[in-house]
């Protein structure tokens, strides 16, 4: 029995299980929980016979002194636990590597040259995995040494050749952060863990079953093929289940209301749906939305990566037609020509949402009335997922845009109100339709609606944020969005504002308009927790990174790039806190806490010795143990001396406390009445002295005993360890310690219960 192998766990395994947790926590949803406990629950199932045939033929063991003991047909418990958390390492670093990808866009449905070109590389694939499988076939007849690269092959091959033929597509498609880097990386990693095990002899590969060809010094080249094909299983794995979740939410014409955890049944059905059933439009509107959310949106492109998938797609179908909607609008020649557009724009939509108009005639009409490069993305808006009203709003909110033209059209904060909810504050509202839609909600409908009406003033506090932003961009183009009345206030007219948009004033004003931002921010926030769980996170991220413009601009010296303040992607991507603070306001809002009670600094110093005292412990129990690996010092001498040191120390402890008592008996004992005087006195500080002291000396022997009994069998479960295993664990118990040690007692509470003074007068 020994503790080796479980330490490589300890040390290597599960410290990066723990990282990757904590890195993709904030993504986590129930589809992928569902892909990585399936993947690991395949992953177990399909090496465990494999594993357990390698033991028995002794093709590689495990000496009884590095495993705990308990096996499964052979293999350690041990083992059985790295087939988990190497399957599990690795998938959240796919998950992590790919969630910035919206995969569907790489789906291709293989028609005319491109179609031979995917064939044919298709069966250069199947060719070269039946090729390893024939190679890992003849390593085992021919060479005994050959055996166990052969067993790889020969088991590895059939699985990789099935993976190949279902996702071939995703596997050459993807960039390369979603298929090498998730194979290279977690399998360099593990070469290196591989190298210390051998080197340690955590376990041993039987010398007459292997080439004796080494990667580098200490890692055999078949160990190295079996954690290179084991990962590549493993993101194969992923990538065809994501494949499979990129056809079944991709095309509704093939597959209706999907579920959101599909059953495997389900995913083998799409993954086997031949490519030419694809809907071609489908996928050139995705791919047309995607350049346009990268193009135009920085903010929204970063926050989409946290949707969900079959969520994201209809969001970003949404995003594609508002884009779509406003260029067609903002870039017209004239305001005629946008009037135009609007009443185009007007026509489909009441075509979409009439029962009378069929498919071909609204597709007709798109055809004729709208340019080419157009035409996607409003024939793939989601419409039966959204309402009528929040579209037409978005279209009278383009037409208050035109009247600028002819004077200026917001006056007032309720003008200035009404437009940001037509174009802001109707595409916040929609996003929370189609995340009803898609994650239906147990919330009585009225509540429902009260989280849409909040969606649309979380919309319009963002359209201030854009406003505030775009002062400068806006009146380059003729524009103003402030108020009139705000205008008039600090003394400045609409023209001044056009001819020099960086007045002083200015600043004051967006001020203002970040302040009413946060307001409304603040008012509308709260109804995020009642979202599903699903969508709770991505609207989270998604809002915060906007509303962290807001926060920049609300800086004295931010960065301005064509006219517009700029955010560095790493404080975009991060979910902020609500720290936006008024710099004109704070003070006047500033309330004292009437209880406070302010600290003594000497009393401060007092209750942070325990902490000091217990860090210290550490550090010098630390420095004993490594004094003692080294030979530096006898552990005889350390533990004489400090038994020493603990006698000297209780006896001025007691002396000290001795004192204590005598002061609290005086003190107990001095009569203040004639009632006092005649009250029965209190019991002799005798016998409480002598309590405590019977009380020590038990738990001083109780110490002492337990060392002492322990010692020889620590010692010989120990001397089997090796040094670095040895400091591995003392490493985590040491930081257990100092973790989890009760620094809330203050430094008198381990004898608060038998007090002098209660010994005393108790």
């Amino acid at each position: 029995m020994g503790f080796d192998y479980a330490l490589v766990h300890l040390k290597y395994t599960i410290p990066p299980a723990v990282g990757l947790t904590w890195l993709y926590r904030p993504f986590f949803t129930k589809l992928d929980v569902y892909k990585v406990v399936y993947l690991i629950l395949v992953a177990v199932l399909s090496t465990i016979p494999w594993d357990s045939y390698l033991i028995r033929t002794g093709i590689w063991s495990y000496p009884a002194h590095v495993i705990v003991g308990p096996k499964l047909l052979d293999i350690p418990l041990e083992e059985v636990f790295f087939f988990v958390v190497q399957t599990y390492n690795t998938s959240i670093l796919y998950l992590l590597l790919s969630r910035p990808t919206f995969q569907p866009v790489y789906l291709s449905p293989e028609r005319g040259a491109s179609g031979h070109r995917w064939r044919y590389t298709k069966f250069a694939g199947q060719i070269f995995f039946l090729g390893v499988i024939a190679w890992g076939w003849r390593c085992i007849k021919d060479d005994s040494k050959g055996t166990y690269t052969g067993l790889i092959l020969i088991w590895a091959g059939p699985f990789l050749l099935l993976l190949w033929s279902l996702a071939y597509q995703f596997i050459l498609a993807l960039p390369l952060t979603n298929t090498a880097a998730p194979i290279i990386l977690p399998t360099l990693y593990l070469w290196i863990v591989d190298t210390l095990a051998l080197r340690r002899g955590t376990w041993v590969i039987n010398t007459g079953t292997k080439y004796g060809v080494h990667l580098w010094d200490g890692l055999e080249i078949e160990e190295a093929l079996f954690f290179l094909v084991t990962n590549s299983l493993i993101v194969f794995g992923q990538l065809a289940f994501d494949n499979a979740l990129a056809v079944l939410y991709t095309f509704p014409a093939l597959f209706t209301k999907p579920s959101l955890l599909p059953s495997p049944m389900v995913l083998m059905r799409a993954l086997l749906t031949s490519c030419s059933k694809y809907d071609d439009a489908r996928l050139v509107g995705l791919g047309e939305a995607v350049h346009r959310l990268k193009r135009k949106s920085r903010s929204f492109y970063l926050a989409s990566a946290t949707f969900p998938g079959p969520l994201r797609a209809d969001l970003l179908l949404l995003y594609s037609f508002c884009r779509v909607a406003d260029d067609l609008v903002d870039n017209a020649s004239s305001a005629d020509e946008a009037k135009d557009w609007i009443a185009k724009l007007r026509k489909f939509l009441n075509n979409t949402y009439s029962d009378s108009a069929s498919k071909p005639t609204i597709q007709a009409q798109v055809r004729e009335d709208f340019p080419a490069g157009t035409q996607s993305a409003l024939l793939q808006l989601p419409a039966a997922k959204l309402s009528h009203q929040p579209l037409e709003d978005l279209l009278r909110g383009f037409e208050m845009d035109l009247a600028f033209d002819k004077e200026p059209l917001i006056k007032t904060t309720e003008d200035l109100r009404l437009y940001s909810e037509r174009v802001a504050g109707t595409v916040a509202q929609m996003c929370i339709e189609l995340i009803f839609n898609w994650y239906p909600s147990a919330l009585p409908v009225e509540e429902q609606r009260t989280i849409v009406a909040a969606g649309n003033g979380m919309g319009v506090a963002l359209q201030y944020v854009n406003i505030a932003r775009d002062i400068e961009v806006d009146a380059k183009i003729g524009r103003v969005y402030l108020p009139l009345k705000w205008l008039a206030e600090v003394g400045l007219s609409y023209d001044e504002v056009l001819k020099k948009p960086d007045h002083p004033q200015i600043e004051a004003l967006r001020k203002r308009l970040l302040k009413d931002a946060f307001s409304l921010y603040e008012e509308a926030k709260d109804a995020i927790e009642r979202l599903p769980i699903e969508a709770r996170g991505p609207i989270r991220v998604a809002v915060e990174s906007y509303m962290e413009i807001g926060r920049v601009l609300g800086q004295a010296n931010f960065k301005v790039k064509a006219g517009r303040a700029t955010v560095p992607k790493s404080r975009r991507i991060m979910p902020f806190p609500d720290n936006y603070t008024d710099e004109t306001t704070f003070l006047d809002h500033l309330q004292r806490n009437p209880r406070l009670q302010p600290y003594e600094f000497w009393s401060l110093m007092g209750d942070a010795t325990v902490i000091v005292q217990h860090l210290a412990t550490v550090i010098i129990f630390a420095c004993c143990f490594v004094a003692i690996i080294h030979d530096r010092v006898s552990p005889v001498a350390i533990v004489g001396w400090a038994t020493l040191c603990t006698v000297l120390a209780w006896f001025l402890w007691d002396h000290w406390m001795g004192q204590e008592f005598a002061t609290v008996s005086n003190v107990a004992s001095t009569p203040t009445s004639d009632t006092d005087k005649a009250g029965p006195q209190p019991s002799s500080a005798l016998s409480g002295r002598a309590q405590q002291r019977l009380a020590t000396a038990k738990s001083a022997l109780l110490i002492y005993a337990a060392l002492l009994g322990l010692s020889p069998i620590l010692k010989s479960l120990t001397r089997s360890t090796t040094s670095d295993s040895i400091w591995a664990l003392s490493t985590w118990l040491l930081l257990m310690n100092v973790a989890f040690f009760d620094y809330s007692g203050g430094t008198g509470a381990q004898y608060e219960d038998h007090s002098p003074f209660e010994y005393t007068c108790g």
